[in-house]
């Protein structure tokens, strides 16, 4: 949703298009960037996407702060704010659900902690970033046309605003919670034997990418976690009609004998798009490798997060493997600080945030935490009870430190290396190099359950459902060069029932993955062209499964038979 259309609704649009048309970023001439060791040259193709070339990466990375911030500044402000809880300071009540659930998650929380877990090499790169947004702030070009109507001056970005938001990006790409809210919500209706009647299932057809005592209709989760589905923080992966592809295939199935890897990430539509095309580009120097990556970017954050260099390529797609929780805690009716943990009252971590609303008083929002992770519900009168989010995505990390590293990986153990780091988000990362070679790896942490699979709120107060550790990198889905000579990831089922550890249970359907890999099979071998148009396929599996279920069917009803008949001459498309 874009947040100008909600606040000034379509009739001004043609006016605010004109004031906007001086606005609009510098794309000749010269600019003198402070700090800045050496010239920098950006280049744009006829498609405005440009081309970041720096002689070291203080200055490349410099540069691409301010080429950001010149293309993207009232989208970086909108989400540093969601980041960290300061949306309503300058959109109002309307931003008050977003800044409850950022303040409770603790993005800022978790920003500072992951900084000082961050390579540093890697802070310096976001140091030099966040100067370059800062020179454009300062530069005195005019601001987008946003920050006139709303009478707002942003402040000087800073190292944690990236963080913050990159850390934000992790949870929003993560899965987990909100399927076992649903859950527990039909089981409440209908009963366990029908809920499970109606409970998830992966078609046998379809391909691998691998070959207690709670009244839960009690505990509702808090309105702020309806800002998930909201304008400024959508959580993709827990909404309908989303997720992504990618495949890649050897040489050997390639009309050109080199591998082809194949992307394309289904988030949700907006105007501008989230990710921000980009090439960036430095030589080698005396204790400088050289970074030479194009791909896809995310204005408020350094690198290349999903593209290629010299010497491989990298794509993703969200895993669903799941790895969030929901534990029902049980706080004392005496002090709301404790709760219960095997017979013993535990303290809580309590924090009071203060949310500044546009026009009117400040709101304390009091944040819960226990050693499963923050409230996310109102405490129970009448039991003490509340829910609790578990998220391994909400746990201070290297992340930051993985996809700087795929910028500059030059083989599959400088893959794997990075991949190893990103523990926030669970993706499918697909792989090809220039030597032919082919692999997956999934990267995130997956905890492994004491008990059970957490498909519904478990009690807190055992220890019966704790998370022993996680399965080990080594242990997670992966392969390099499989037999079949192509591999496939739409957020579909990854192994068999045989593999020992337990990753999650809502894939999505896998029509997509069997479209993709009949497609690749169909030709002996398959042309970059020929990719480009699997990319746009829009043959629907369901669909033809729905008139072949049908066939017997012979409707009295005139209007029935009409529309079975419309229905037979479909083909598909």
């Amino acid at each position: 949703m874009n947040v100008l259309s909600a606040l000034s609704g379509v009739p001004l649009k043609p006016i605010f298009k004109r004031l906007s048309r001086g606005r609009l970023p510098q794309l000749d001439g010269r600019v003198y960037l402070p700090g800045l060791r050496d010239p920098v040259i950006i280049s744009r193709d006829r498609w405005g996407i440009p081309t970041i070339q720096a002689e070291n990466r203080s200055d490349l990375f410099r540069a691409q702060g301010y080429v950001h911030a010149q293309d993207r500044l009232w989208q970086m402000e909108v989400h540093r704010r969601a980041a960290t809880g300061r949306l309503a300071a300058i959109v109002g009540e309307m931003g008050l659900d977003t800044d409850r659930l950022s303040r409770t998650l603790g993005f800022s929380r978790l920003a500072q902690a992951t900084w000082e877990l961050t390579g540093e090499k890697m802070q310096e790169d976001v140091e030099s970033y966040t100067a370059g947004v800062n020179a454009f702030l300062e530069s005195g070009h005019p601001l987008p046309l946003e920050f006139s109507l709303l009478r707002h001056r942003p402040e000087p970005w800073t190292c944690l605003d990236s963080v913050a938001f990159g850390r934000m990006m992790a949870w929003i790409l993560s899965h987990g919670f909100a399927n076992k809210l649903t859950r527990a919500k039909i089981i409440d209706k209908v009963g366990p034997q029908a809920a499970a009647e109606l409970e998830l299932f992966y078609p046998e057809a379809n391909p691998l990418t691998l070959p207690q005592g709670i009244e839960f209709n009690l505990l509702q989760p808090d309105g702020m976690l309806q800002a998930a589905q909201g304008p400024f923080m959508q959580r993709a992966m827990e909404s309908s009609g989303r997720g992504s592809n990618a495949w890649v295939v050897s040489g050997g199935r390639t009309t050109s004998g080199s591998p082809i890897l194949c992307n394309d990430m289904h988030l949700p539509i907006s105007v501008p798009s989230l990710w921000h095309v980009l090439h960036i580009d430095c030589p080698e120097t005396t204790g400088q490798s050289a970074l030479h990556a194009a791909g896809a970017s995310l204005p408020g954050l350094p690198y290349v997060l999903i593209g290629h260099n010299e010497h491989i390529a990298w794509g993703a797609t969200v895993s669903f493997v799941d790895n969030e929780d929901l534990f029902v805690e049980q706080f004392s009716p005496g002090n709301g600080d404790k709760y219960d943990f095997c017979g013993e009252w535990r303290q809580a971590q309590i924090i009071e945030e203060q949310i500044e609303i546009r026009n009117q008083p400040t709101h304390i929002e009091r944040v819960v935490i226990t050693h499963h992770g923050p409230l996310v519900s109102n405490v129970l009168p009448a039991n003490g009870q509340a829910l609790v989010l578990a998220s391994r995505s909400l746990e201070a990390n290297k992340s930051f430190d993985g996809f700087a590293l795929l910028n500059e990986a030059r083989g599959w153990n400088d893959f794997v290396r990075a991949v190893q780091r990103i523990e926030s988000t669970s993706l499918n990362l697909v792989y090809a190099d220039v030597t032919g070679n082919i692999g997956y790896y999934i990267s995130g942490r997956a905890p492994i359950r004491r008990s059970g699979t957490g498909h519904i709120p478990v009690p807190g107060w055992t220890a019966e459902h704790e998370w022993d550790g996680d399965v080990p990198f080594e242990q997670m889905p992966h392969a390099l060069n499989p037999e079949a000579g192509f591999l496939v990831t739409a957020n579909n089922k990854i192994v068999s029932d045989n593999y020992p550890y337990y990753l999650g249970s809502a894939w999505r359907n896998g029509y997509r993955a069997r479209r993709i890999s009949d497609l690749i099979r169909q030709k002996e071998k398959l042309s970059a062209l020929d990719c480009r148009r699997m990319q746009s396929d829009l043959l629907s599996i369901p669909g033809r499964e729905l008139i072949a279920r049908l066939d017997a069917l012979n409707p009295e009803d005139k209007d029935a038979a009409q529309c079975l008949e419309l229905l037979r001459s479909w083909n598909g498309r």
